[in-house]
């Protein structure tokens, strides 16, 4: 069925391919677009040059199989510019109003639809019907997709915050203890001086017997005589205790004290 058609003054307003209501009016803000409708676009030329021929079902199959293989930082971009989008969406439809051409167009619309529905009205009604669940089932994938997502985002999550815990819980370790000063070898005291020995005072060398000196060997003999006939007492007593070598010093001693 063709599509039916509003007039506003010298303005067309066509109708939905199902004739229940109008096309969206064209000053309309578009709607945000998905991360991976953003996907989609980029991805289809490459697609389609590596599968010539495919028909678009096939081809939107194949770039949903390469969406889903792509790890949550790979379509960080794609996010960003879903993002982004939706808040341009926001701010355009909060400036947004329905020009007045529009608003009469729905008017008429209304008005027209008053008399009832006819067998073709309820064709057309059929048939957005049917464009309405395909729309919903288009929906659901991408919820279903979303969902997969937070899934995983939660299991991460998850993971790092027990990694955390557990660093939080385990021991501090212990600082190594400041490694040990060497031993000081110890020093050796340099061994005591021994006090020199004291040497016994050198007792005194009785006096030679002057036996070169003319004058003692003729005092000698004046004492003993040419065979010792005028030896006295003392010299005779000394000969008998110490011999020769006694009376040899008893001699030098008379001779010395006599030269006094």
């Amino acid at each position: 069925m063709g599509r039916a058609k509003v007039t506003v003054g010298s303005a067309i307003i066509k109708t939905t391919k199902s004739g229940k209501r109008l096309q969206k009016d064209p000053n309309r803000p578009k709607k945000p677009r998905s991360a991976y409708l953003y996907f989609a676009d980029q991805t289809r030329d490459e697609v389609m040059k590596s599968n010539p021929g495919l028909a678009m079902k096939a081809l939107m199959k194949l770039i949903g199989q390469e969406w889903g293989k792509l790890k949550n930082s790979q379509k960080t971009l794609y996010e960003k510019q879903a993002a982004a989008d939706k808040d341009r969406y926001a701010k355009e439809m909060k400036k947004y109003k329905p020009s007045a051409e529009y608003l009469e167009a729905q008017k008429a619309f209304k008005e027209a639809k008053k008399g009832g529905t006819s067998a073709a009205d309820a064709a057309a009604m059929k048939e957005e019907l049917g464009e309405a669940k395909s729309e919903v089932k288009d929906l659901k994938k991408q919820v279903k997709e979303l969902e997969k997502q937070t899934a995983k985002q939660e299991k991460l999550i998850e993971k790092l915050e027990a990694k955390l815990e557990k660093a939080k819980a385990a021991p501090k370790p212990k600082a190594k203890a400041a490694p040990k000063a060497a031993k000081k070898a110890p020093v050796k005291k340099a061994p005591a001086k021994k006090a020199p020995a004291k040497k016994a005072p050198a007792k005194k060398k009785e006096a030679a017997v002057p036996t070169k000196d003319a004058h003692y060997v003729k005092y000698a003999k004046k004492m003993l005589g040419k065979s010792g006939e005028g030896a006295d007492k003392e010299v005779v007593s000394t000969m008998k205790e110490k011999g020769v070598k006694g009376v040899a010093k008893l001699l030098t001693k008379r001779y010395k004290s006599s030269r006094k």
